[in-house]
């Protein structure tokens, strides 16, 4: 892993999603984490972080993330959808959407 503090955040959510494919969700949600302060609107790298920690079954942390991003984008259909397969993922099929 490259040193994050010197990537760009372009690069930092390419090495994020690298490292989520290779399944390492905790380096993955660092790099998010870095990128997270970085980003100009904040509703990608809030729903790819949600995910790869939901992908870690910290479903409550993830479901919080989506929430406040949805605060600043309630029609960010990706938050949306993101949100109901956390809900999924837990098996509130109904209230999901």
């Amino acid at each position: 892993t490259a040193n994050m503090a010197q990537l760009s955040y372009e690069q930092l959510i390419q090495e994020s999603l690298r490292l989520r494919n290779n399944g390492e969700f905790l380096q993955s949600e660092e790099a998010l984490k870095t990128a997270l302060p970085l980003a100009n609107e904040t509703n990608e790298v809030s729903f790819l972080l949600a995910m790869v920690i939901a992908f870690q079954e910290r479903f409550i942390e993830a479901i919080s993330i989506l929430d406040a991003a949805l605060e600043i984008y309630p029609s960010d259909m990706q938050l949306i959808l993101g949100k109901a397969r956390v809900l999924s993922f837990q098996g509130f099929y109904r209230g999901s959407i």
